[in-house]
């Protein structure tokens, strides 16, 4: 019929599958995916199988006497240190031994192997790792700004914290970045000031870090007045004597 001139017709599909017709054809059911193992990461391992042949070393490194040899190119993509000192404007000759003063040999093989499998050795890893090693490590890693290992050495001095220790500990964090370290020290050192005081890293510690001894009594008072002492932020404004007076003889 005409609706405003246009024609509008309705009508009605009825849809018969006969057997055997196209619309009929069974399907055919996939089969689920098989599971494909995957295998574990083996970059690091790949690489550091690459250290371990002697394949395309090009560069050594003397370290109190004793020579290791590596490649370069992972070198400087590990560590902006490294990257200035291979390819920077501190570019060491191709053919120069380069020598790495103040780290001593097992620390630097730990830190060499480290950049190649960003994973310490089996033999430091876990709880085989111990405090002085994890210290001298945490230095180097500071040194080469590999970031990762410093994660590592700053969360395995935080679980190792004790009285003959902490001391030389809390110097490390203040002088290495880690910050969170240094919390955590605070925190001790001011729950067990005068057995600190008697330990042997404590006179280490006023010798090299003289400013932390306002921290360490701020950290006291904090804690006395059941507050956690956490660090001083750079706002906190110290009036005179408010903290105490040092002894002359550098103690608190």
């Amino acid at each position: 019929y005409l609706v405003e001139d246009t024609i509008v017709i309705r009508y009605k599909i009825e849809l018969v599958v006969t057997v055997g017709g196209a619309l009929s054809r069974n399907l055919p059911v996939l089969a689920p995916a098989p599971e494909v193992p995957e295998p574990p990461v083996s970059l690091g391992r790949d690489i550091t199988a690459l250290l371990d042949s002697g394949t395309g070393l090009d560069v050594a490194f003397s370290v109190a006497g004793q020579v290791y040899n590596a490649h370069r190119l992972i070198l400087s993509a590990r560590s902006p240190m490294f990257r200035a000192m291979l390819g920077g404007p501190l570019k060491e000759g191709a053919d120069a031994v380069i020598d790495i003063p103040d780290i001593q040999p097992p620390v630097f093989a730990a830190l060499l192997h480290f950049a190649y499998a960003d994973e310490l050795p089996e033999a430091l890893s876990g709880d085989n790792l111990d405090v002085p090693m994890a210290q001298h490590l945490l230095a180097a890693a500071d040194r080469f700004q590999i970031e990762r290992l410093r994660s590592f050495c700053e969360q395995r001095l935080c679980t190792s914290v004790d009285v003959e220790t902490v001391a030389t500990t809390l110097a490390l964090a203040e002088t290495n970045h880690a910050t969170e370290l240094k919390r955590v020290c605070l925190d001790f050192v001011a729950d067990n000031l005068q057995a600190v005081m008697t330990s042997e890293g404590f006179g280490y510690l006023i010798r090299t870090c003289p400013h932390l001894q306002m921290e360490i009594l701020r950290a006291c008072a904090l804690a006395s007045d059941g507050v956690a002492p956490g660090l001083r932020s750079p706002g906190d404004a110290e009036e005179p004597g408010a903290e105490g007076e040092v002894a002359p003889d550098g103690h608190l």
